[in-house]
């Protein structure tokens, strides 16, 4: 995610957070999808939370029961079949993404910010709400290259 620096917290569970230089302000963050994010539970979507400290915004991210995707690729090989049952997950989450007001654009699709639970399909994506990422309108055909 250009511009962004992921972190990883642990405390009360674990949490990825996202920052940049210079820091969100409010104004940066689509209320709509904001809102989106913290009051529904999004299929596919790792729940997420705000912080704001020193006038900027920080997103939160937990990441209970999940582990990053590329790391439990090398411990345990998924076969074909897990893969396409993964693909499957992602155009999923992808549509499901208007029912709740949201763009799939703004859904990371780098290896750290995809997250897996038990199961083979059970993928969750990191979703930034932010309105002025350069870059995000030429990702849609790449995410639909990768669907189809």
């Amino acid at each position: 995610m250009r511009g962004f620096r992921a972190t990883f917290e642990q405390g009360r569970g674990h949490i990825l957070v996202l920052d940049r230089d210079p820091p969100l302000s409010r104004e940066q963050l689509d209320d709509t999808q904001l809102r989106m994010m913290r009051g529904c539970d999004i299929p596919g979507l790792l729940p997420m939370e705000t912080e704001e400290r020193d006038g900027g915004v920080r997103l939160r991210y937990r990441l209970s029961g999940t582990r990053m995707l590329a790391q439990a690729m090398r411990v345990a090989p998924r076969s074909m079949t897990g893969l396409m049952a993964a693909i499957c997950r992602l155009a999923e989450v992808l549509e499901d993404c208007r029912l709740y007001f949201l763009d799939a654009a703004r859904i990371c699709l780098e290896d750290e910010f995809i997250f897996i639970g038990d199961e083979a399909y059970d993928l969750r994506f990191v979703y930034v709400p932010v309105t002025d990422c350069a870059g995000w309108e030429e990702r849609r055909a790449d995410l639909e290259r990768l669907v189809i």
